[in-house]
Protein backbone atom coordinates (compact mmCIF):
# COMPACT_ATOMS: atom_id res chain seq x y z
CA UNK A 1 0.00 0.00 0.00
CA UNK A 2 1.37 3.15 -0.98
CA UNK A 3 1.88 6.12 1.96
CA UNK A 4 -0.11 9.35 0.29
CA UNK A 5 -0.76 11.18 3.61
CA UNK A 6 0.56 14.35 3.92
CA UNK A 7 -0.72 15.32 0.37
CA UNK A 8 -3.02 18.06 -0.47
CA UNK A 9 -4.31 16.40 -3.43
CA UNK A 10 -5.20 13.52 -5.08
CA UNK A 11 -5.62 11.81 -8.53
CA UNK A 12 -8.92 9.66 -8.27
CA UNK A 13 -7.00 6.12 -7.84
CA UNK A 14 -5.27 7.62 -4.52
CA UNK A 15 -9.03 8.96 -3.37
CA UNK A 16 -10.16 5.92 -3.93
CA UNK A 17 -7.44 3.82 -2.14
CA UNK A 18 -7.51 6.62 0.99
CA UNK A 19 -11.26 6.11 1.50
CA UNK A 20 -11.10 1.73 0.79
CA UNK A 21 -13.53 2.53 -1.95
CA UNK A 22 -13.05 0.82 -5.75
CA UNK A 23 -13.14 3.04 -8.54
CA UNK A 24 -15.96 1.17 -9.64
CA UNK A 25 -18.41 2.71 -6.21
CA UNK A 26 -16.41 6.11 -7.01
CA UNK A 27 -18.46 6.32 -10.55
CA UNK A 28 -21.64 4.67 -9.07
CA UNK A 29 -21.97 7.54 -6.36
CA UNK A 30 -20.26 10.07 -9.32
CA UNK A 31 -23.81 9.22 -11.20
CA UNK A 32 -25.73 9.82 -8.14
CA UNK A 33 -23.96 13.42 -7.56
CA UNK A 34 -22.15 12.12 -4.28
CA UNK A 35 -18.35 12.15 -5.06
CA UNK A 36 -16.09 15.50 -4.44
CA UNK A 37 -15.56 18.44 -6.66
CA UNK A 38 -12.81 17.52 -9.22
CA UNK A 39 -9.94 20.24 -9.87
CA UNK A 40 -8.72 19.66 -14.03
CA UNK A 41 -5.20 20.64 -13.55
CA UNK A 42 -3.83 20.49 -17.67
CA UNK A 43 -4.74 16.83 -18.72
CA UNK A 44 -5.22 15.53 -14.55
CA UNK A 45 -7.84 15.47 -12.71
CA UNK A 46 -6.90 15.88 -8.84
CA UNK A 47 -9.14 15.97 -5.93
CA UNK A 48 -8.33 18.58 -3.05
CA UNK A 49 -7.55 18.04 0.56
CA UNK A 50 -10.24 20.82 1.07
CA UNK A 51 -12.58 19.06 -1.42
CA UNK A 52 -11.67 15.86 0.25
CA UNK A 53 -13.17 17.32 3.88
CA UNK A 54 -16.34 18.89 2.12
CA UNK A 55 -17.11 15.34 0.84
CA UNK A 56 -16.55 13.45 4.16
CA UNK A 57 -18.65 16.28 6.04
CA UNK A 58 -21.78 16.08 3.56
CA UNK A 59 -21.31 12.12 3.55
CA UNK A 60 -21.61 12.17 7.53
CA UNK A 61 -24.56 14.68 7.44
CA UNK A 62 -26.12 12.54 4.95
CA UNK A 63 -25.49 9.43 7.40
CA UNK A 64 -26.58 10.74 10.45
CA UNK A 65 -30.29 12.65 8.76
CA UNK A 66 -31.14 9.21 7.01
CA UNK A 67 -30.22 6.99 10.49
CA UNK A 68 -32.67 9.98 12.63
CA UNK A 69 -35.34 9.04 9.61
CA UNK A 70 -35.29 5.36 10.13
CA UNK A 71 -35.13 5.30 13.96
Amino acid sequence: MNTITGRKAFTIDEFCERHSISRGLYYKLKKQGKTPRITELGAKLIITEEDETAWRQTMAAESSTEKSVVA
